[in-house]
């Protein structure tokens, strides 16, 4: 009986140990959230982002909303992230985010968290946490494919 509880228990300790490895070494295989190094690069490449930017050339600036800690939002998604509480908030919308709600089939967010992943895990640029606001981050609004608006908050 001594036995068959010390046989269960390697057994555990093993799993346990297995487990271990496999979790370090994937974790250590998770691609990098993005080119940048710093936060002076990716201000730099934010500066270079104009309305009327195509998105197709979003990921050649670092800004690849493919990659983890960046959210793709649709049209309900982008009303729900920028609609604000009121409605006096609402008539001081930008211009550009209010034509964007206009053609709802063609309106569309990239969100990029600056501090963290949009599953709120890990830093997004590779740089210690703390360099970055929590909850910082980029938004590009798209209007048929193109930057129509983009803003930065919690810089």
């Amino acid at each position: 009986m001594d036995s068959l509880r010390r046989l269960a228990a390697i057994i555990c300790v093993g799993g346990v140990l297995i487990a271990a490895a496999l979790y370090s070494w994937q974790r250590d295989r998770v691609p990098s959230y993005s080119s940048f190094s710093s936060l002076k690069q990716f201000r730099a490449a934010y500066a270079r982002v104009t309305p009327g930017t195509p998105g197709v050339r979003l990921p050649r600036l670092g800004f690849d909303h493919t990659l983890p800690g960046a959210q793709t939002l649709s049209y309900l998604g982008t009303m729900e992230f920028l609609m604000p509480k009121s409605s006096r908030d609402y008539d001081r919308l930008d211009p550009a985010i209010l034509a964007c709600l206009a053609v709802r089939d063609r309106c569309g967010t990239y969100v990029f968290w600056l501090g963290r992943s949009a599953s709120r895990g890990s830093t997004m640029f590779n740089f210690l946490a703390h360099a970055v606001p929590d909850g910082a981050h980029a938004v590009f609004l798209m209007k048929r494919g193109r930057v129509t608006y983009k803003e930065m908050v919690g810089e």
